[in-house]
């Protein structure tokens, strides 16, 4: 039965992201779960940050913008977000954040690296938004292709398949867990265990 729910779950994923289109997948399952990568290009990541500024706008049509102008730019383990950022006292200033990422307990976690915005250093409330911001958007998409989103570009990898049963399944399980993060010059690399209960 695990083994009969086990590949149907990797039917139904590997269908999810081959309708998406550029995508490959290699059918294997393991009873640890099903890993697939998701990749998140820098356009990507941009039309996000566009995306929740738009949002703010909309919702508050008085609300300060906390960046205006957000580039990100990738780098072997870091990202970098420039930007004109909201001035401490009034107006705004040319600056950026560097990024790095990290996994914790199944969680991806974005961390400051080095601040280089006048006015501002690595505890301020300003980089504490920006860097949760960052977060959020990686953790939303990566949960929003563990829960099948075909909009979110994936890659399903092979693992070993485990030949042993299981006697009974633990039910506090999340649907998914991170297993790891990578940054390369043209991507972030996020790899999701979709978890089998």
């Amino acid at each position: 039965m695990k083994r009969l729910l086990a590949l149907s779950l990797l039917l139904i994923v590997g269908l999810l992201v081959t309708a998406c289109g550029a995508v490959t997948t290699d059918t294997n399952i393991s009873m640890r779960g099903i890993t697939v990568t998701l990749t998140l290009t820098e356009a990507e990541l941009n039309a996000e940050i566009a995306a929740r500024a738009a949002a703010r706008q909309a919702a508050d049509p008085n609300a300060e913008l906390l960046v205006q102008g957000a580039s990100v730019d990738f780098a072997p383990d870091s990202i970098t977000l420039s930007g004109q950022f909201r001035a401490p006292n009034s107006g705004s200033v040319d600056g950026s954040i560097t990024f790095g990422l990290s996994t914790t307990d199944g969680r991806l976690n974005v961390n400051v690296r080095s601040v280089s915005i006048t006015g501002y250093d690595e505890n301020d409330q300003l980089v504490t938004d920006m860097t949760l911001m960052v977060e959020q958007i990686l953790n939303n998409r990566a949960g929003r292709l563990a829960q099948g989103d075909a909009e979110a570009t994936a890659e399903v990898t092979e693992e070993a398949a485990e030949e042993t049963a299981v006697a009974s399944e633990p039910t506090d399980i999340p649907i998914f867990t991170i297993d790891s993060a990578s940054i390369t010059d043209d991507a972030i690399q996020i790899v999701i265990r979709l978890n089998s209960r």
